[in-house]
């Protein structure tokens, strides 16, 4: 799975949905110091189910292949 430039945390913007949408919690965001949380994917536990794709309100996951993203 991956997260682009175009996820909504980056920008500043509280939104937390792929996260939510993740039954595996796979997903996390770590705090930055002076920057916004960052958003991570555990590729080795991610199952690729895509229900954080479908969620996210700007399409900023994409789903990779195994081993690449």
């Amino acid at each position: 799975m991956t997260i682009g430039p175009d996820c909504l945390t980056l920008a500043g913007i509280a939104c937390m949905s792929c996260r939510d949408a993740c039954d595996d919690d796979v997903i996390r965001f770590t705090p930055q110091h002076g920057g916004p949380f960052r958003p991570t994917i555990d590729q080795d536990a991610c199952t690729r189910c895509g229900a954080c794709v479908a969620l996210c309100p700007v399409g900023a996951i994409g789903i990779a292949e195994a081993g690449h993203g």
